[in-house]
């Protein structure tokens, strides 16, 4: 059996890095919920129990926390896996080509991940 998958993916996840990231701004800096980051990066439906909230926000910063996810960015003394998702976003951020600079912060992350994946 073999499975393809874009270039683009992260390895062993379900999401590009630029979507990852994506989420994790949206989560980290601009406060969204994690129902409300779902429905907007993620296509999947959902009902039940996993329809409430979304635990891949929290295992992304964790394994962005542990330099397993986004390993070019450095991460120290984040407190919460909120707070370690804005981290990740805000050095993403910095990873985004100038002509990326003057858009929603969410998008700057977005353009990072995609200059670092």
């Amino acid at each position: 059996m073999l499975t393809v998958l874009p270039a683009s993916a992260q390895p062993r996840k379900h999401f590009s890095g630029a979507a990852i990231a994506l989420a994790l701004a949206l989560w980290g800096l601009c406060g969204w919920s994690a129902p409300q980051v779902r429905e907007a990066v993620s296509d999947w439906a959902h009902t039940g129990a996993a329809a409430r909230g979304w635990r891949s926000l929290a295992r992304w910063a964790a394994q962005v926390q542990g330099a397993c996810l986004f390993t070019c960015v450095a991460m120290a003394g984040a407190t919460s896996p909120r707070e370690a998702a804005a981290r990740a976003a805000q050095a993403l951020c910095g990873q985004a080509p100038a002509e990326a600079r003057r858009l929603h912060l969410a998008h700057q992350a977005f353009a990072g991940a995609c200059h670092v994946s």
